[in-house]
């Protein structure tokens, strides 16, 4: 990639990035506000880009970035919160940002509130900096119990499988693939990481023998195009269209449920979040 694509920063809440240049183009992912894309290719309203933090290549509307970039000091840890016009809870909001969002908070405080580089407010306690790091991504993604699903969407207005993950990853300071194929690739690269798993590259175990693991909080139980996290050694949360909600299930139950449809268990990981 040649330094004269410009990076731009999404100024918006969140922003869509799909296939096409297109309101009703297929949905990839979203990018969330202050993350930041090099810009490809102009087209009308559209830019074509490749998403920094996770290589995603798409079309996003133009208005929704802006070309002065700002380096992030806090991350959103809140699931929303609103950037207000001013430093009062009864001013006009200027939009409503998600867990995981960016921003730069180095220009004032006053009272219970930032103000970010871009001249909205933020609630103090909804944000951290960047460097401050979650301890559990189990308790951040349970954060997310009744958000809806929705395919390619990153926020908890809608969010799906890996998205998740994604999200609750980050939240611990781990940068992990937006996919759930690569990030079964991703975890499974830590020696011992793989308590089970199916590939060509490893038939050392049949399927159905993940049900004699003995999971527990934390382990990543993947099937073909779906990754559900374990809350315990029995139940899972997961963003999933059976539901079209992020919810709360029995594993074994579950796998029941949609191995006529989704086939079996393909990997079960245990990632070692510290080496990561």
């Amino acid at each position: 990639m040649t330094d004269n694509h410009p990076i731009w920063q999404v100024s918006a809440a969140s922003t869509a990035l799909r296939r096409e240049p297109g309101h009703t183009a297929a949905l990839d992912t979203e990018l969330l506000h202050g993350e930041q894309f090099r810009v490809l290719e102009e087209q009308g309203r559209w830019v074509r880009g490749i998403a920094l933090l996770d290589g995603y290549e798409g079309w996003a509307e133009k208005l929704s970035f802006s070309s002065d970039v700002f380096e992030p000091t806090h991350r959103v840890t809140a699931l929303r919160s609103y950037r207000f016009s001013q430093p009062d809870l009864k001013s006009a909001p200027l939009n409503l940002i998600s867990m995981n969002a960016l921003v730069q908070c180095e220009t004032a405080r006053e009272g219970r509130f930032l103000q970010d580089a871009r001249g909205g407010w933020l609630f103090a306690d909804h944000v951290q900096p960047v460097d401050t790091c979650a301890d559990d991504y189990v308790a951040v993604a349970e954060k997310f119990m009744g958000a809806p699903y929705y395919w390619g969407g990153r926020t908890s207005l809608g969010l799906d499988c890996s998205a998740l993950v994604q999200n609750a990853m980050a939240q611990i300071c781990v940068k992990v693939p937006r996919d759930s194929g690569p990030q079964r690739t991703f975890f499974a690269r830590e020696p011992g990481s793989v308590l089970f798993d199916t590939s060509e590259n490893d038939q050392s175990r049949n399927v159905g023998e993940w049900q004699d693991l003995s999971l527990q909080r934390g382990d990543l139980v993947f099937w073909s195009g779906h990754v559900v996290i374990m809350v315990d050694g029995e139940n899972i949360v997961h963003a999933n269209a059976t539901h079209m909600a992020v919810t709360r299930n029995n594993l074994k139950e579950f796998a029941d449920k949609i191995r006529e449809s989704d086939g079996d268990v393909v990997s079960v990981c245990r990632p070692r979040v510290a080496d990561v």
